[in-house]
């Protein structure tokens, strides 16, 4: 119903802008579109205040609310970084390098098994906390597969992103500690060069259209973490579409 009346509000608008029309109380609203707006936000405030059993869940339920969403995110972003980092290191060590290449294994071999060693220190702890959940669900008669089911999925899908990420910046990088840094400046680097150069134009060129706050479609598709976990964020989760398209770039970077 409320995406009925989003919809007809919409329609209205767009029918009194085009007609031409020139309504006293309607200009006045649309000369102060800020004011409208942050009526808007107080009312919508007005509105969580009074929902009280928004407040009684987060009383019941505290900080654990949060865990699982922020431990999401935290746990793909960081330990895809810590795992490349420990299963590819020995490329900063030229003695390590130079040993393990020298080794009668072609060179796709060892960075495959370096590979998959790595995304099973995150996929493993997956499938233990998968198991241990259905079987503690299952005892208490609450079981439901299908939620843990998707949760699995898309964590290991998450992860194998990150992952896959982190191990691309580890092959052009020569030193430990510059994985981390262009592992989070490659992060955001699309995202961050468009929101400076659109700020600078809306200073300086009058009437550019664009708009820090509205973010286009292919800036938050090269900018992963503010896409995943922001932009196609539902209420239910991350979207597993998304996720998905992700974890199959992943697989590209790691095959490339």
């Amino acid at each position: 119903m409320i995406v009925l009346f989003t919809i007809l509000a919409l329609l209205l608008g767009l029918a009194y802008g085009l007609s031409g029309l020139e309504l006293p109380l309607l200009t006045f609203f649309s000369q102060h579109t800020d004011l409208v707006l942050y009526l808007l936000m107080f009312t919508v405030g007005i509105s969580v205040g009074m929902h009280r059993g928004l407040f009684r869940k987060i009383r019941e339920y505290h900080i654990r609310i949060f865990i699982i969403p922020f431990g999401i995110i935290l746990g793909s972003l960081v330990g895809g970084l810590v795992c490349a980092m420990a299963v590819f290191s020995y490329l900063y060590s030229s003695r390590s390098a130079a040993f393990l290449h020298a080794l009668p294994m072609r060179r796709e071999g060892l960075f495959l098994t370096n590979y998959l060693s790595g995304l099973a220190f995150l996929i493993v702890p997956n499938l233990a906390v998968f198991l241990l959940s259905v079987l503690v669900e299952a005892a208490f008669g609450i079981l439901v597969f299908s939620s843990l089911f998707t949760w699995l999925v898309v964590v290991c899908l998450l992860n194998l992103f990150f992952y896959s990420f982190a191990v691309f910046c580890a092959m052009f990088t020569g030193h430990i500690l510059a994985l981390p840094a262009f592992y989070g400046i490659f992060n955001g680097l699309v995202g961050g060069i468009w929101t400076l150069l659109t700020a600078i134009f809306q200073e300086f060129y009058y009437g550019y259209p664009g708009s820090v706050t509205i973010v286009p479609a292919w800036v938050a598709w090269c900018t992963p973490v503010w896409n995943i976990f922001f932009q196609h964020a539902t209420t239910d989760g991350f979207d597993p579409l998304v996720v998905a398209v992700y974890a199959g770039v992943g697989v590209l970077m790691a095959l490339g």
